[in-house]
């Protein structure tokens, strides 16, 4: 059977401005499935798009205490650490022996201030019993404050010895990853010198640079939603964290931070994101109607349209309404513009299934 072809009636008006548009659809065509969703009139609020980097919200350049030969390393760079665990250990004999010493000079001085104190009590007796004279109870006296005195000190020397022999072992001071290690094994190291460089993980904190003309509209508390080229199938939101009042005066932005739990790690240090902040003025709401991100086609020369449905008695065919769509929200579109026919609140317009749609074909609607 000879196939019997249709002119569109909108042909000659797409013609000039959608020349990609095909002009007719066999009368015997199938329908062609798709989904659909009606026109909405909902608020869409105010926002912008800026880039942004990811940073650690802590970061350390871990260094050593005091001067010593690194006897080992214990970690590696991008080792994941805990808080508070062994990242390197200095040589520490000659710092134990210390803490050895400061241990045998402290029984010493515990075993005097006992001493002291029996015969400051045995004094004391002696003299409630006039067996004594008074100038011997007074040295007795002396000579227990004296040794307490000593005990004290001696207790003094234990910790110090104690924090030294501590202070060979460096600790992580927080947790995160390990990201650059600057010592090795046999290695004279001084006070103060970084041996590595630790970024936390668990949190991390987004960076971008806000515009003056917006100062007034983002503040602590802000949604902030973002999404990186790395994860390109999640996206994050989060409120802001600081708005820096200390800006740029040759860029005039002032900086933005926003912290976010990061606790399996997708996220990491110096990852670039598209940041979309979500502003408070009284633009927030628009009159234009919105419909899904998925129901505008771009088209090859730049432009953009919608394909509505229409329902005549059996027959249900989409034809095609150029549009101008402005602001976006998550997957909303606001049209500012029909360039041609209509596209009222509660119209259906083809969301699935519209990427070769013609002018007239059509349609049947699944789920």
């Amino acid at each position: 059977m000879k196939r019997k072809w249709i002119p569109s009636v909108f042909c000659a008006a797409l013609l000039t401005g959608f020349p990609f548009l095909p002009c007719a659809v066999a009368q015997d065509d199938p329908p062609s499935p798709v989904t659909t969703e009606t026109v909405g009139s909902a608020s869409l609020p105010h926002t912008i798009e800026l880039p942004g980097t990811i940073t650690a919200r802590r970061s350390s350049a871990v260094s050593v205490e005091v001067d010593g030969l690194v006897a080992e390393v214990l970690v590696d760079e991008g080792d994941l650490v805990t808080e508070g665990q062994p990242m390197l250990r200095l040589r520490a004999t000659p710092a134990q022996l210390t803490l050895d010493s400061a241990r045998a000079e402290l029984a010493r001085a515990e075993a005097r201030a006992r001493l002291a104190t029996l015969r400051e009590q045995r004094n004391a007796e002696l003299r409630a019993a006039q067996m004594v004279p008074e100038e011997s109870y007074d040295v007795a006296t002396a000579e227990l404050r004296q040794s307490e005195a000593e005990l004290a000190g001696a207790r003094a020397q234990l910790a110090l010895a104690q924090d030294r022999l501590e202070r060979h072992l460096v600790r992580a001071p927080f947790a995160g990853v390990v990201g650059e290690k600057r010592t090795e094994a046999g290695a004279w190291v001084r006070a103060g010198e970084i041996v590595a460089t630790l970024e936390e993980l668990d949190t991390v904190r987004v960076r971008f640079a806000l515009p003056q003309v917006h100062y007034a509209k983002v503040g602590n508390g802000t949604s902030v939603s973002f999404r990186s080229d790395a994860l390109p199938a999640e996206k994050f939101t989060a409120p802001v964290t600081t708005k820096v009042r200390v800006g740029s005066s040759s860029a005039r932005t002032f900086p933005v931070l926003v912290d976010i739990a990061n606790p399996e790690g997708h996220l990491a240090p110096g990852m670039s994101v598209n940041v979309t902040v979500q502003l408070s003025d009284p633009l927030e709401a628009t009159t234009h109607p919105t419909v899904s991100a998925d129901s505008i086609v771009h088209r090859p020369d730049g432009s953009e349209l919608v394909w509505r449905v229409a329902e005549n008695g059996e027959a249900t065919t989409v034809q095609p309404v150029p549009v101008i769509t402005g602001r976006r929200f998550e997957d909303r579109v606001e049209i500012l513009q029909v360039l041609q026919g209509e596209l009222p609140s509660g119209a259906r317009v083809v969301v699935q299934g519209n990427e070769n749609l013609r002018p007239g074909q059509p349609v049947r609607f699944v789920q």
